[in-house]
Formats: C-alpha cells, sequence, structure tokens
C-alpha cells in the first residue's frame, strides 16, 4: 500500500493497515510524521497537539520493529 501524506489522517491510516499485516510504504513531503499538526503544536497553548503526532509515530516504530524479520532473530 501506499499512502501519500503523514499527516493524521495518512499515519493513522498507515498504523492501522501495518496492525492487519499489510506492507505499507509512507510518503510525505516534510520528513517527520504529523502535518499540519507539527505547526499547530507551535502555537501557543496548543503544544498538547503534539502528543497526537508523537503517539502514531510511536505505534508505528513499534510496529516496524515487530515486522522486521531481521529484529526477531536472536544473534
Amino acid at each position: 500500500m501506499l499512502i501519500v501524506g503523514a499527516g493524521p489522517a495518512g499515519s493513522e491510516c498507515a498504523r492501522v493497515l501495518m496492525e492487519r499485516g499489510y506492507t505499507v510504504h509512507l510518503r510525505d513531503s516534510r520528513d517527520k510524521l504529523g502535518g499540519c499538526v507539527n505547526d499547530i503544536a507551535t502555537l501557543p497553548g496548543l503544544g498538547e497537539w503534539g502528543f497526537h503526532r508523537d503517539y502514531r509515530q510511536t505505534q508505528i516504530e513499534k510496529l516496524l520493529k515487530r515486522n522486521n524479520p531481521l529484529s526477531s532473530r536472536s544473534a
């Protein structure tokens, strides 16, 4: 699956598909997940919005580690 855009919707879609066992390619013009949330979280009083971005990023990283066949092999 190819998902274009790593904003809130794209990163959540990638997370759900990865949990269901799909191979996902997530592409965005930015280097960091979050899309507009990255900008919103910098505004006064809205820093907690970064939690939503950080949660999805953490979950995707866990799924990547779990689905990586090299990480489950013992050395």
